[in-house]
């Protein structure tokens, strides 16, 4: 039996077969990724839809004018209060802090500093209060916030904007930070259904790294965070969010969470719940997916064993998760995810912020000439109505304008009458300052009870610098200092330990290259000292600069040691030395 088939019946039944034929292809393309492990751009995708994409068109702010409204003078650096629309009729606040004397074309690295939860916002990380504290904890609390100021004072722009709700952009006249939250949220809820508090500060945070990376006097390759409490979900955040964002120091934040399969990348609970449109989690469960969009960028974990907010079981087990998600990513790259427990409570103590600027530093701070090596530039000092350091309450950080850093790998050895003492630029950060005495054997950097030093070993060589800014200074004039120079730890004995070392003063204009021997200074002798913190020799000095150095955007003096004679039985008998009240003469 035979059938015939028109034309348009062949076209039809065609049609079908290439129907059936695409449904299968899709049919096997979707099986296939549902079977394939769920990647970090899964993640983020998934939370950009569900924290982001109710709210405005982040391409229509991006780039908005930063209006200046004040500028104010402060030590070591110079504060701005300015505002910059990130909505319609919308204004964010914020101060812009700029380290004293930036050269011209030089590019500093760049913190942005959300705020812990405080009525007062952006104001309680530079420090600025309606009357004094109440309490000696009151006290010591406003200090631990200051990481705005302290990271500009060390050479960082930082950048502190108000969150919505906070500081300058409430909308109640009178209320908490609660009441004031409510009535934001309800206004964000009226204009962008589904838009939360915390999408409308990943927002705005990306609109802040926009203002900041535009500004000709910040390097926009190394643009960092830091935050406490509230600042530190905030950073972590808007690190999984947004790739400009090189480093991010997370304290007190919420929580890690550890369940087993949301660390699976191929788990199908994982899947399922990054696929709901309608997810319903909040910062507590979201906090692992956030540090996972975070690899292998560099974060900073810090939190305490005894914090009274928040806490979750197996919290360990959570952070080797994350590290081990961090080596999936990295693969055979360093991984850079750190994890720093302390037990001081919901705090930012002086510990973990020393940590936090050195971790920064390292990892934000521009490379001198030595391109494997991190080394930390000091923002210059303003001479033009003279200057005194007295070390006065440093503990263990550096005042704004002074650093120590490495020299050398190799200790000195006095083969070399070339390099003793050396002059070359310098390699590497030194360690973490310390607090010490004539006792201290390690080879390390000194607080002396308020006498900065440094104790060098058999495989490195410590110098002590100080960037000014001589600008002020006609070239026709030269620029006089004075200085106590001193030894602390001496065991010169005359048999075993015969070594003598001597503190010499070099000099350099600029950020780059050798450095030229100024002045010979102290040497250790014959007076031993292993104990307390009252020098063994101390004499003053005085010194001139030449006039080539003045009128200049940078000159660095820096103190090292010079090789005289002599051997020790071991590292430990090596002599440290120290400096104090530091002193440049006004000059008119």
């Amino acid at each position: 039996m035979k059938f015939k088939i028109s034309h348009s019946e062949l076209k039809m039944l065609g049609n079908y077969c290439a129907m059936v034929s695409l449904m299968s292809i899709i049919s096997i393309t979707l099986t296939y990724a549902q079977n394939r492990p769920i990647t970090q751009d899964d993640i983020r995708a998934s939370m950009e839809k569900h924290l982001l994409s109710m709210g405005p068109d982040y391409n229509k702010y991006a780039h908005p004018k930063m209006e200046v409204i004040k500028k104010f003078k402060e030590d070591g650096y110079e504060r701005w209060h300015v505002k910059y629309l990130v909505d319609e009729n919308e204004y964010c606040y914020a101060y812009l802090l700029i380290p004293n004397n930036i050269p011209k074309g030089v590019k500093r690295p760049a913190v942005l500093c959300p705020h812990p939860t405080a009525n007062i916002g952006k104001d309680r990380v530079v420090g600025i209060y309606q009357g004094p504290a109440q309490s000696p904890a009151e006290e010591q609390s406003r200090a631990n916030r200051l990481y705005a100021v302290e990271l500009a004072k060390k050479g960082f722009v930082t950048f502190a904007p108000d969150r919505a709700a906070y500081g300058e952009r409430r909308l109640e006249k009178d209320g908490g930070f609660t009441l004031q939250m409510n009535a934001f949220q309800k206004y964000l809820s009226a204009k962008y259904p589904g838009f939360t508090l915390s999408g409308k500060s990943v927002y705005d945070l990306k609109i802040a790294l926009s203002i900041l990376e535009k500004l000709d006097f910040v390097d926009p390759e190394n643009i960092g965070i830091i935050g406490h409490s509230l600042g530190a979900i905030d950073a972590i955040m808007l690190a999984g969010f947004d790739q400009r964002v090189k480093a991010a120091v997370v304290n007190s934040g919420s929580p890690i969470r550890y369940e087993a399969a949301w660390w699976d990348m191929n788990s199908n609970e994982l899947r399922t719940y990054l696929q709901n449109p309608d997810i319903k989690g909040g910062l507590d469960k979201h906090m692992n997916f956030y540090v996972m969009m975070a690899a292998p960028r560099s974060v900073l974990y810090q939190y305490s064993i005894a914090d009274p907010a928040y806490w979750e079981p197996n919290i360990v087990e959570a952070h080797r998760a994350i590290y081990n998600y961090y080596s999936s990513i990295s693969g055979t790259k360093k991984i850079d995810y750190n994890v720093y427990f302390h037990g001081q409570g919901h705090d930012f103590t002086d510990d973990s912020r020393t940590l936090s600027y050195r971790w920064l530093e390292n990892r934000l701070m521009k490379k001198q000439s030595n391109p494997d090596k991190e080394v930390f530039v000091p923002a210059a000092i303003d001479i033009a109505n003279g200057y005194a350091q007295h070390f006065d309450n440093i503990e263990n950080s550096y005042p704004a304008g002074w650093t120590m850093s490495m020299v050398a790998r190799v200790g000195q050895t006095g083969t070399d009458p070339n390099k003793n003492p050396r002059t070359q630029a310098p390699v590497a950060n030194a360690p973490k300052l310390m607090m010490g005495t004539a006792a201290s054997k390690g080879n390390f950097v000194y607080n002396f009870g308020g006498k900065l030093g440094f104790k060098n070993g058999s495989s490195s060589d410590y110098a002590l610098l100080v960037s000014l800014n001589t600008k002020s200074v006609k070239t026709s004039k030269s620029i006089k200092g004075q200085f106590d120079a001193m030894v602390m730890r001496n065991l010169y004995d005359g048999t075993n330990n015969t070594l003598i070392n001597e503190l010499v003063l070099q000099y350099r204009i600029g950020e780059t290259g050798d450095f030229i021997n100024l002045k010979e200074t102290i040497r250790n002798g014959e007076n031993k000292q292993t104990i307390g913190i009252k020098p063994a020799d101390i004499k003053n000095f005085t010194f001139e600069l030449p006039k080539e150095c003045s009128n200049q955007p940078v000159v660095q003096l820096r103190w090292i040691t010079k090789y005289i004679s002599g051997k020790v039985e071991h590292s430990d008998g090596r002599p440290s030395f120290a400096v104090d009240n530091f002193i440049i003469e006004k000059t008119l």
